[in-house]
């Protein structure tokens, strides 16, 4: 696929007009959106031209938008609860995804059902063969933090990952599922063969903070000596922070413009800092240059993006057990 994508952004009011942003200044032509009703979708019409100069359609059905417009790719930012459908839709008009976290949600189905229309999803994807990415854009920084830590392409015994944000909440309350696709996707990234060792599983439930340990071995090797410590925090406060560490050394993050007015990733490490771009931003290219065809840089697809779920799915049980 070569030339200007066309894209369309379901849900543009909130994280979805970041995707939008960042799709038009990466080349894309953002052609269509899609609301909640015409009205919402008009007002997010409108805040999209002042961000970018945005002068696509604006709707209030997504099927309508999916028909009429006829993206080559779909960016989907609504509430949890409606990816899977919306995903769905897009992928059976024949557009790529790139979805928010979590690929499918719902609090009051079992984790077999979810994980089930995930799969369902990616088998749409593959039998058509079309993208289907996860917006968990951490893992775009994989090649900036194993250099940040000089760890290179060697083991990793130990990861941490602490991440808040403020208090003012998701639509929807838990703080794991809020937070948690994050840390998880960026170590199914670093160490892609591994997965979690079911009886090292530790969670502890706090109203506004989740504690989560675990190992982590390579596939079929519990009992290996090759195996790394994972060691998570997710939780909201007025004064967030986000730390990741790996083997031991700890990276700052914090996301704001950079002084040439570019949101940027700020990275520091003792008193070492650099300034990276957007991970969203690195997320949408290489989501683009999968699109085409062409080499990119990490992201979240197919059983990697699966995997990661599932861990969330499996630690959330295990939240509304401790609670």
């Amino acid at each position: 696929m070569a030339g200007r994508l066309r894209i369309a952004v379901v849900g543009a009011r909130g994280i979805g007009k970041h995707h939008a942003k960042w799709f038009a200044l990466e080349g894309a032509d953002v052609v269509a959106i899609a609301g909640s009703s015409e009205s919402t979708a008009a007002q997010a019409a409108r805040q999209l031209e002042r961000l970018f100069g945005f002068a696509g359609a604006a709707y209030g059905d997504v099927r309508r938008m999916l028909d009429e417009a006829r993206p080559d790719a779909v960016s989907i930012a609504t509430p949890p609860e409606l990816h899977a459908a919306h995903a769905r839709l897009a992928l059976e008009a024949g557009a790529h995804v790139l979805c928010e976290k979590p690929l499918v949600w719902h609090a009051a189905a079992p984790a077999e059902q979810l994980l089930s229309q995930a799969r369902e999803l990616l088998a749409l994807a593959r039998g058509k063969g079309l993208e289907l990415c996860v917006m968990t854009q951490y893992v775009a920084l994989v090649p900036l933090l194993r250099e940040l830590a000089e760890v290179g392409l060697g083991p990793l015994w130990q990861f941490g990952m602490k991440m808040e944000s403020k208090p003012t909440g998701p639509r929807f309350t838990q703080v794991w599922v809020d937070l948690g696709p994050h840390p998880l996707a960026l170590l199914a990234a670093l160490e892609p063969s591994f997965r979690l060792v079911e009886q090292s599983l530790q969670v502890s439930v706090e109203e506004l903070e989740t504690r989560v340990a675990f190992d982590f071995a390579p596939q079929g090797l519990a009992h290996s000596e090759q195996r790394c410590s994972a060691s998570i925090v997710v939780g909201k406060s007025e004064q967030p922070e986000r730390i990741i560490e790996l083997n031991g050394t700890p990276v700052r993050y914090e996301g704001r413009p950079s002084e040439q007015g570019v949101f940027s990733a700020y990275l520091t490490v003792g008193e070492r800092t650099i300034v990276a771009e957007d991970p969203m931003r690195l997320t949408i290219r290489s989501f683009l240059a999968r699109c085409r065809g062409e080499e990119h840089g990490p992201i979240a697809c197919g059983e990697q993006a699966l995997y990661a779920l599932q861990m969330l799915l499996r630690i959330a049980q295990r939240c509304r057990e401790e609670a």
